[in-house]
């Protein structure tokens, strides 16, 4: 999740200017202007440390805590703006197609 939440958080980021509005509410109106079009990817911060872990051992990016803090960061950002997400954590990427598919009443084209 957390590279999923933080790739739409630092895009929304990218986008915010300081003209006069906090740099978080201009990150919450893209947000809710978009809001149909998201889908927040969690996962549990023992699994990333894990994956982290394997591309910089015993770093700060790769720390339980940093994990958790990543997480814990983007599900709250999802819950304050209305966005669903789910855990990926041991999850199929056809599982998380299905699952979004599911939970947007997306329907399904061919």
């Amino acid at each position: 999740m957390s590279v999923s939440c933080f790739a739409i958080w630092n895009i929304c980021s990218k986008l915010s200017t300081d003209r006069g509005r906090s740099k978080n509410n201009k990150t919450s109106q893209i947000l809710q202007k978009n809001k149909n079009k998201l889908f927040g990817l969690s996962i549990n911060p023992v699994r990333l440390q894990s994956i982290r872990d394997e591309r910089r051992s015993n770093s700060g990016y790769a720390s339980i805590d940093q994990c958790r803090k990543e997480v814990k960061l983007a599900e709250d950002m999802f819950v304050q703006n209305q966005v669903p997400f789910l855990d990926t954590s041991h999850t199929s990427i056809e599982e998380i197609a299905g699952r979004i598919l599911n939970k947007g009443s997306i329907k399904r084209r061919y």
